[in-house]
């Protein structure tokens, strides 16, 4: 919570800044160039849905795991 809270609004300001420079591109009218402009911008909008959502909760299950393994008790001897 607290790497979002510190970090989350440079990760949304910057993702925004690159997907509108981007997103500039659709205004081209080569059609390659639009189409990759577009595309582009979609991917760095869902990388951000992503970074908020699908990273917290792999990271969670991988910190999970990790307290399971040396939370296990010793037999004993």
């Amino acid at each position: 919570m607290h790497a979002l809270r510190v970090s989350g609004r440079a990760i949304v300001f910057a993702t925004l800044i690159n997907a509108a420079g981007f997103l500039a591109l659709s205004l081209a009218s080569f059609p390659p160039l639009r189409q990759f402009g577009l595309v582009t911008s979609a991917a760095f909008m869902l990388a951000l849905i992503a970074d908020f959502t699908a990273l917290p909760a792999g990271l969670w299950m991988v910190d999970r795991r990790s307290r399971q393994k040396v939370e296990l008790p010793r037999p004993l001897a």
